[in-house]
């Protein structure tokens, strides 16, 4: 055997040398061992750390925690005649005249005297918070009845004369009151400096009148 034949021998043979380690290494190697990534593959995974998903989702699809039902818990009586003002409901609204005594009178129902005495524009008139809750200790329930609502409106202000019966339950016994509630307010769109201030009482005329009497024929006079 010539010299070349003997180099290409060799050669072939340390391939097959070669080949057979390879195949022993890949027999033995555990199941679950992992290549290590090509560089392609590692950049990849760089550039998908790096760059935020930008893919839309829809809001239906976002995950929301259930939220109470306000209305449920707070329910308010609106419109142009009084509503339910007893302790069972929470009204607070501002927003018009029969509104906001039905507001003051559901505060009284619901002896949330404080939030009572705020509806008044100026309620240091009526002397102390103490004074004004001390007298009506004795007030179990109030019911309420409006009459025809007149309002007035000139130099940036609104005022509304409210015709009220009050119906009430007390330690000692039912009484009727009817009277008048005149409320106040400057134009919103002319108040420029805070806070703002909100519809309010003004002021107040009302006296008892006998069980049984004709309310709504007072009521028709009392804002005169």
């Amino acid at each position: 055997m010539d010299r070349r034949t003997m180099y290409i021998v060799s050669g072939v043979l340390a391939g097959l040398i070669v080949l057979a380690v390879l195949a022993l290494m890949l027999i033995r190697a555990p199941s679950g061992a992992k290549l290590a990534p090509t560089p392609e593959a590692s950049a990849a995974a760089v550039d998908a750390a790096a760059s935020p998903d930008t893919t839309p989702v829809s809001p239906a699809a976002t995950s929301r925690p259930a939220l109470p039902n306000a209305a449920s818990s707070l329910p308010v009586a609106s419109g142009a005649a009084p509503g339910d003002v007893s302790a069972a409901v929470y009204l607070d609204n501002r927003s018009g005249p029969v509104e906001l005594v039905s507001s003051f009178v559901n505060a009284l129902n619901r002896k949330e005297y404080i939030r009572a005495y705020s509806y008044f524009e100026t309620p240091d008139a009526l002397g102390t918070f103490a004074a004004f809750a001390q007298g009506y200790a004795g007030t179990q329930k109030v019911q309420l009845a409006t009459g025809s609502v007149t309002s007035s409106a000139g130099a940036g202000q609104i005022n509304y004369a409210v015709p009220v019966t009050f119906k009430v339950d007390t330690a000692g016994g039912k009484q009727t009151f009817v009277g008048c509630y005149r409320l106040h307010m400057s134009q919103p769109s002319a108040q420029s400096t805070p806070p703002f201030r909100s519809l309010g009482i003004q002021g107040v005329s009302v006296q008892q009148v006998a069980e049984g009497v004709d309310t709504a024929a007072l009521m028709n006079k009392a804002c005169a």
